[in-house]
């Protein structure tokens, strides 16, 4: 088994500067989380087990859907799923072996859409697993980079690279966007 925990985030200084090539001081907040695991197994499929409170298929009743439609809005975590393994095959096609299954589980205790980089934690998270996984050896760097290209360029989300940077290293991370640096 896979596994990869990743905090959420705060920008202490300079957010959103990040997307306007600025400097930013961030740091991991171990109180939320994102996790994922990737379970190897012989069915040959990638399978990814819908989390029942993000991505819940059931409902009891109408009132129910409506309520977790307000609380976890109409997008749920398997667009984030689905695009980072799309993109991570796209990006190591050739580096990843034909007919490897395994199971995608995934949850995550941060709270949604309030500035702590939820969704990319849950992209850190899928990426650090299928990169072990796949026994793909990349830099931090490339990591925070391919991250950033799933929401901004399978996605369509603009985003700065802060969340993905803090999230993929770690701990207390002052970041320089400037042009000529990155």
């Amino acid at each position: 088994m896979f596994q990869s925990k990743v905090y959420a985030r705060v920008g202490l200084a300079g957010n959103p500067s990040d997307g306007f090539n600025g400097k930013t001081l961030s740091a991991c907040v171990r109180n939320w989380s994102a996790d994922v695991r990737i379970v190897p197994a012989a069915h040959g499929r990638v399978i990814i087990e819908p989390n029942p409170i993000m991505d819940s298929l059931s409902y009891n009743n109408l009132e129910h859907l409506a309520d977790q439609t307000c609380r976890y809005g109409h997008y749920g975590a398997l667009r984030l799923i689905h695009a980072t393994c799309a993109y991570f095959y796209k990006t190591y096609r050739e580096d990843v072996a034909p007919g490897c299954g395994f199971d995608i589980v995934y949850k995550s205790t941060i709270p949604r859409q309030v500035g702590l980089g939820g969704s990319s934690a849950i992209v850190v998270a899928l990426l650090n697993c299928l990169y072990d996984y796949f026994e793909i050896d990349v830099s931090l760097e490339e990591r925070a980079h391919i991250a950033w290209g799933v929401e901004n360029e399978e996605l369509g989300i603009t985003a700065g690279l802060q969340d993905r940077v803090i999230q993929t290293f770690g701990g207390l991370v002052y970041m320089d966007f400037d042009k000529d640096v990155i």
